[in-house]
Formats: C-alpha cells, sequence, structure tokens
C-alpha cells in the first residue's frame, strides 16, 4: 500500500510540476485527456498496440499547426506477461500537412530477421546511416522517399533515436519507454518542431507532383 501512496504522490508531483511548466511557457494545460487526442490518434500503431492512457497534456495553437506535448501510459499483454511503458509524446496536427502514412522506428534485431525472411523496410542506398539506423515503412514508398529527402535524412540521422509516425495532417514522435522530465519536454517540442518545418516545405512541394492519396 506504502508504495502505491509514493507511487500516486510521484504522479501528482509531476502533474503540478508540468502545469506550473505550462503556465511559463504559455501552453494549456490538461491533467486528463479531454481534447479527445486518444480518438484523434487511433489508427496510429502506437495506440493500437495494447491499452492505452493519456494525460498530462499542453498544448499550443498557432496559425500554422496545433501541437500537442502528453504522456502515454501503454500496457501490453504477451502471453503471461504484462509489460508497462510510459513515454512522452509529441503531436503536431495542421492542415498544411499532407502526409503519406510512414512509421519510422529505431532498427532492432527482429527488424533485421523479417528482412531475412523477406519483409523489406525502405532504405536509401545513398544513406547508409539513416538506413542502418532507422526502419522506414509504408505503403506509399514513392511519396514516402519524396518526403524523406537529404535534408531530413541527414538530420534524422543526426539525433538521438525517435519513434515517429505520420498520416495526413498528422504526425507523433516519441522515445520509447522514455518519459521525459520536465526540464527536458521543451527538447522534445523543439524537434518535432523541426522536423514539422521540413515536412511543411515537401507538402506544399507535393501538391504540384502528386495526386491526392486516395483517389
Amino acid at each position: 500500500m506504502e508504495n502505491w501512496k509514493n507511487l500516486f504522490k510521484i504522479q501528482d508531483y509531476r502533474s503540478e510540476e508540468l502545469k506550473n511548466k505550462a503556465a511559463s511557457w504559455n501552453m494549456a494545460y490538461s491533467k486528463d485527456d479531454t481534447l479527445g487526442l486518444e480518438q484523434q490518434l487511433s489508427q496510429f500503431s502506437l495506440l493500437k498496440e495494447g491499452s492505452h492512457k493519456i494525460s498530462n497534456i499542453l498544448s499550443e495553437a498557432d496559425s500554422l499547426a496545433n501541437t500537442f506535448i502528453f504522456d502515454n501510459s501503454q500496457t501490453v499483454v504477451a502471453g503471461n506477461t504484462i509489460i508497462h511503458y510510459k513515454q512522452s509524446v509529441c503531436f503536431i496536427s495542421s492542415t498544411q500537412l499532407s502526409l503519406p502514412h510512414f512509421i519510422m522506428e529505431p532498427e532492432k534485431f527482429h527488424h533485421k530477421i523479417l528482412h531475412w525472411l523477406g519483409f523489406k523496410d525502405i532504405d536509401f542506398d545513398d544513406h547508409p546511416q539513416f538506413s542502418d539506423k532507422y526502419e522506414l515503412r509504408g505503403e506509399y514508398k514513392t511519396v514516402i522517399e519524396f518526403f524523406f529527402d537529404k535534408k531530413m535524412l541527414d538530420f534524422l540521422a543526426s539525433q538521438p533515436e525517435i519513434h515517429m509516425e505520420g498520416m495526413n495532417y498528422y504526425f507523433i514522435i516519441y522515445s520509447k519507454n522514455n518519459l521525459y522530465s520536465p526540464a527536458q519536454i521543451m527538447t522534445l517540442k523543439k524537434l518535432a518542431q523541426m522536423i514539422f518545418q521540413l515536412f511543411l516545405v515537401k507538402s506544399k512541394e507535393s501538391l504540384s507532383i502528386f495526386d491526392p492519396i486516395g483517389t
């Protein structure tokens, strides 16, 4: 019982600290998912695996995008094992984006096994540093390759490993099982915003090159 009390104290302290930080950053704060983010992101692979709780939401909006940063608690059942993950997620929503659906995650040994079995990801022969670091996949290979140009590949290869998924107007980034401290939250936000700017340029360029996906 004492352990549970200590856990709740830690959670309450984090919530209070994030609430105070949000005020100093001119961001709105919500302890619970009153914005319906779980529903908005229901088609993303992160939210499809296991059960989830979204909390401690920081949000802001400008003329280009809505930005949300939140805690995601994830519970996954694998056989007789229950696995708990907690990660900070940054979600950017913008009608200026026109992203193909893609999933990018750090490449691990099980990905290499899948490659040996014939399941291929999207590799860039002229950028082995990125291709060795990340597993990138999605149905619209040509469009994904367009969005992941040299600027994007160079940038992602130079940063710490992250997970990222994009779809239409939305994309999210996070580091698996990494719950950022309040002092680190802005690092995640800045990283997402730099990626957003790169995607924004390519989205504008894509309008004159590709037909809308799904038509």
